[in-house]
């Protein structure tokens, strides 16, 4: 389990533990990724009771636990469709810089071991730290933050060791491949 104080926290944020978000900013942070989803991958956007539908798979609709397994779902699906062409892009930006920008750093974790579950997502995590490893920080990280999500990366595989490419151990240490 991912020890919360490992999250990096800018800009006079809330201390770790202490949730960001309120419920009410969750759903719309879950409906708006939902909305991108959809306008990415069909060009049309059903409506509320196809929304409703997709996020009560997730569980009762009234809880946060149920609004959280959602968004980080939906997130880790959208750059699996959309923004894996460059890896060490989607570590850098998309994960560290747009995590912080857009307000949902605190769902990090979640975020990353959703996209551990699809090959595709995984490949290019360990495509990414092997980059940087090699050529180092070029999209405005810098190492440390990349190491969070190395380790984030790490302890969502480490539940299911199975899956993971050969090299992979290598390159979750810090190691060339």
């Amino acid at each position: 389990m991912l020890n919360q104080s490992k999250l990096v926290w800018h800009h006079g944020a809330k201390p770790p533990g202490t949730p960001l978000m309120d419920i009410t900013d969750l759903k719309t942070k879950t409906r708006d990724i939902w909305t991108n989803l959809h306008e990415l991958n069909d060009c049309m956007v059903p409506g509320d009771a196809e929304f409703q539908a997709e996020i009560q798979q997730y569980g009762d609709l009234n809880e946060e636990t149920t609004w959280r397994n959602a968004y980080a779902s939906l997130r880790a699906r959208f750059f699996a469709d959309g923004c894996l062409e460059d890896p060490q892009y989607l570590i850098e930006f998309y994960l560290l810089y747009a995590s912080q920008k857009w307000g949902w750093r605190e769902l990090l974790p979640d975020v990353i071991e959703q996209l551990t579950l699809i090959p595709e997502g995984l490949d290019a995590l360990l495509d990414g730290f092997s980059t940087i490893q090699q050529y180092g920080c070029e999209y405005g990280a810098d190492q440390t933050e990349v190491e969070l999500v190395r380790s984030l990366t790490s302890d969502a595989i480490e539940k299911e060791p199975g899956r993971i490419r050969s090299g992979a151990a290598a390159v979750l240490a810090g190691q060339s491949n």
